[in-house]
Formats: C-alpha cells, structure tokens, sequence
C-alpha cells in the first residue's frame, strides 16, 4: 500500500538537537535494577529484548564506544568477483572479504545468509567505490542472527526489495561509503531495515528513494522489537519516509551531520519525545509544497546501460 506523503512546510527546517537527554543511570529507567551487559551486541540486544528498557544514549552517541560491537572478531580470505553461486558457497568463511571491482554483479548473498548453519560472521562485501560498483543484491534474508556485516563502497540496488528483511535474530551490520536505492515498493512496510532487532553503524552512505517500482513509499526503518540502536555519521537521506512501522520509547538512533532532502516526512517533528533519537548537526529538508510526487528515477542515471553490463 502506497502512503500518502505528509504535507510539508513552505520552508527548509535545520535542526541541531544536541541537548543531554539522558543522565548517567537513567537510560534504565524502564528497569532501573537492571544492568546493561558488558560483552558482544548479541547479549546487548536479548537483553533489551527480555523485558522493556530505555534508550542507551550515551552508548550509541560515543562513537568510539559503539565502534567496539563492530570490530571483526575473525579475519579470514580476500574473494574476488565472486557471484555466490551453490558451488561457492563453501569458500565463504568467518572473516571473509567478497571484494568487486568496477562494474555491474548480481550477488545472493541470502544464498549465504539463509544456510542451515549459522551465516558466516564478520563477513565483507566490499565494492570499488560507490561510482564504480554496482551490486544488485535483492533483500537479504537470514535464518539466524547476522554477526558484523559489512557492506561498503558500492551502489546497492535492493532491486524493489528490503535492504535487509529477515524475522529470525537480530542483526549486527556496517554499511560505508555507499549508496542504497530500489527499495521503495509496495509493501505497507517497505523499509531499508526491516528486521526484529539489531545494532548499526552507517556512514557516508546515501538512501535514495525513487528507484524502485513505486516511488514515494519508502521507508528507512520498519523495526519489529524495541530493539534497535544506530549511529547514522553525514549520511544523506532522500525522497524517503522515515519509519513505516510504530516507533519504540526504547530505540536509540543518533543521526550525526546527516541531511534529509525532499523528505516524505517530517522527522523532527516524528521523532519529538522520543528521548532516545537525536539528530546532531542534521538538516531536514521537507518536500517542496505542490509535488507530491516522487519522480521515478532509472539506475542508467548511475550507472550507464548497466543492464547490459551485469554478471551473472
């Protein structure tokens, strides 16, 4: 179901909301004998999924903190060009690194994800950089918790799916230097992030909407649980809602000189009284009054006959 875009203002709206909102120890104010699990994200995230907590600010604002859930555990090959086809599948291990260069690959990774045993963690996709490579990667799907996923330095094309759509786990992921597009679609929830729970790090990436078969419906989250934590770090969101399912009084989202172009809503009004997301050095750019509209958009914008150029 397409939704119907919020009116905006006649006028850009800048905000800057850099105030304190949580104090040392009130962040457990849903439980306040509780006490935050030291240790890895997976712990972290059923913790916060075993009875209702506050947000965490004061984690997820200090970047140097929150960077230590995504540090890779394992380090394992260097794959090139690599399609992930069935006979393939086992030269995935912990660690790896699918590296592409310039270029057009259509890659499964839910082939991999979504195997019996647990996805490989601490697993890389990395790109020649967002101009140069272009991965059509469809939603990815896991049976079990995804561990320190990275994607960086590419074009994502969800090719009119979720980025991420799973209902097993949480999810633990990385996404650098890239550019998301294609998942706006009909669903009533479409969402870049549709998944239960999970912890991410995102920056200097773009979320462009427009490219998918119904532009004007995309979202950026559509979180199942209350569990979810992320830092966005001068991200640029475009022609998107900002979230497509209800938000939680226990979401930590920190948007770190971020801007929302042409945005489908208004998220500093969507986001006023949640104390745990905060928008820092972020511009909000409503969407111009009288186009109600967003225009469908092609990837030959980005990436010139690149249906002629994908491998398969």
């Amino acid at each position: 179901m397409k939704r119907k875009p919020t009116k905006a203002g006649p006028k850009p709206l800048s905000i800057a909301i850099g105030v304190a909102v949580v104090a040392t120890g009130v962040y457990l104010a849903f439980d306040p004998d509780a006490k935050r699990p030291a240790g890895d994200a997976q712990s972290l995230l059923s913790w916060m999924i075993e009875k209702p907590r506050g947000p965490q600010n004061e984690l997820v604002e200090d970047a140097n903190r929150f960077d230590e859930f995504f540090t890779p555990v394992h380090v394992g090959p260097e794959l090139q060009d690599m399609t992930l086809g069935a006979d393939l599948l086992g030269a995935v291990v912990d660690g790896a690194t699918l590296t592409f260069g310039p270029g057009v690959f259509r890659v499964d990774l839910s082939a991999l994800l979504a195997t019996p045993d647990r996805p490989a963690a601490d697993l890389t996709v990395q790109g020649a950089g967002k101009d140069e490579t272009l991965l059509l990667l469809s939603d990815l799907r896991a049976n079990a918790a995804i561990e320190r996923l990275t994607l960086r330095d590419c074009t994502i094309d969800t090719e009119g799916h979720d980025l991420f759509s799973y209902s097993h786990g949480c999810g633990t992921m990385t996404i650098a230097d890239a550019r998301v597009v294609g998942f706006d679609h009909e669903a009533e929830e479409a969402a870049v992030f549709h998944m239960p729970c999970g912890m991410l790090r995102v920056s200097d990436t773009e979320f462009l909407g427009g490219f998918g078969p119904a532009p004007g419906s995309g979202a950026i989250f559509s979180v199942l649980s209350g569990a979810l934590m992320a830092r966005f770090d001068r991200c640029t969101f475009r022609d998107t809602y900002f979230s497509s399912a209800k938000l939680r009084t226990s979401f930590t989202l920190h948007f770190q000189d971020c801007h929302f172009e042409s945005s489908l809503d208004h998220p500093s009004e969507t986001v006023a009284g949640f104390a745990g997301i905060t928008l820092v050095g972020t511009s909000v750019e409503p969407r111009p009054p009288g186009r109600d509209q967003v225009e469908q958009r092609s990837i030959d914008e980005l990436f010139p006959d690149w249906q002629t150029r994908a491998i398969h």
